[in-house]
């Protein structure tokens, strides 16, 4: 496995990443932590001889239809001292729809290996909370307005004879209800806990028109915008799931048809968009 690309600026106390909206990202949903060394446990341990995947959370947040989310931020920590924290290799961010209160299918799944990791809080004996931002080169888009679940998994050695902390997921000063779930060393089967943790998601709504779903609207999205209406299931085995169908819906009545030709170039062309 390639080295992880690990960003810490010790002189930085909030990251920049993650408290304030990156260039060209738009903050779509914010829970704050409170002052905490460390949290829930969610851990993959790949290391030979080692743990696996022994633990995972995961939180809701309200999605809205056609949302894409590129970039996720969280708190967590090792209980450790500063200079003393795990050498975390990446993380895995995952996305859930919603099956009555608790995560249900997955979404999207991906292993991100460059982060930042800055600490944000020290508390009496000198142990350090993390504030920590992944860009996801491929983005989540939400599928549709509704509840969904967002997991973050750090990619941490443990058992098989490393000497490796434990990472855990740092609480949220509020509650979206319900509370975060978590599995430990039985996979998949979530449970509730008392508390949520903390967490950005930031990104871009959806762009109207945006039909290979790259962010803007220009003549790249026209092929792409006739064959949704042509044929929409070419169209998504090319673009889904990270792309909505409903961004061609340029005259808003819910479908994507011939009536959405006029009002898609009037936006193309002479920039007048719903």
């Amino acid at each position: 496995m390639s080295e992880p690309k690990r960003c810490r600026n010790w002189a930085a106390v909030l990251s920049a990443a993650i408290l304030a909206a990156g260039a060209g990202a738009e903050e779509l949903y914010r829970q704050n932590p409170i002052n905490q060394v460390g949290g829930l446990s969610s851990q993959d341990a790949r290391n030979a001889g080692g743990l696996g995947w022994f633990s995972e959370v995961a939180d809701n947040f309200p999605g809205q239809e056609g949302w894409v989310i590129d970039e996720v931020g969280f708190w967590g920590g090792y209980v450790q001292p500063v200079g003393s924290e795990g050498n975390t290799e990446g993380f895995t961010i995952r996305f859930y729809d919603d099956n009555a209160g608790s995560p249900g299918n997955r979404l999207f799944e991906l292993d991100v290996f460059e982060f930042t990791e800055d600490v944000y809080f020290v508390n009496g004996s000198g142990w350090a909370g993390y504030v920590y931002a992944v860009q996801l080169a491929t983005p989540f888009t939400v599928p549709a307005d509704g509840q969904y679940w967002v997991s973050v998994v750090a990619l941490l050695a443990r058992g098989g004879g490393v000497s490796e902390p434990q990472w855990g997921w740092v609480q949220a000063a509020s509650v979206t209800p319900p509370f975060a779930h978590q599995w430990f060393f039985s996979p998949g089967n979530f449970q509730e806990k008392t508390n949520d943790v903390g967490l950005v998601l930031s990104g871009r709504p959806g762009v109207p028109g945006d039909m290979n779903c790259d962010g803007r609207l220009d003549g790249g999205d026209i092929d792409p915008f006739f064959l949704a209406l042509g044929d929409p299931g070419t169209w998504c085995s090319q673009f889904c799931p990270f792309c909505n169908l409903s961004n061609g819906d340029m005259n808003g009545d819910g479908s994507v048809n011939g009536a959405d030709i006029d009002p898609f170039f009037d936006c193309l062309v002479g920039g007048v968009c719903p």
